[in-house]
């Protein structure tokens, strides 16, 4: 047999966190910076050659070396919206200095 229901009430340390999330909630809603639509892909990466691995995943950059774009914002942007949009994004023969990379990361 199954215990009965019981009514607990949540200790007052829980109940101070709920309320406290609730503010913080509420203040950031009425932010301004907040961004109410997705990015949107500017085309800077159109002058490179790339082409979809699958239909449904994924893009190849076979020439393209990230470290010619690592500091031009528009484009890391874009390679990012790539990403969230693909999936996956590949890139072959980098030649990437460990800076780079955390640059990059």
């Amino acid at each position: 047999m199954a215990p009965s229901a019981v009514e607990i009430e949540a200790a007052p340390a829980v109940a101070d966190i709920t309320n406290g999330v609730k503010k913080l909630l509420s203040s950031n809603s009425t932010s301004s910076s907040l961004k109410r639509e997705p990015l949107a892909y500017s085309g800077s990466l159109d002058e490179y050659e790339s082409f979809d691995v699958t239909n449904v995943i994924g893009r190849e950059y076979p020439h393209l070396q990230l470290s010619q774009i690592l500091h031009d914002d528009r484009k890391i942007r874009d390679l990012a919206i790539t990403v969230s949009q693909r999936g996956v994004v590949f890139f072959r023969n980098q030649d990437l200095q460990i800076t780079d990379q955390k640059i990059l990361g």
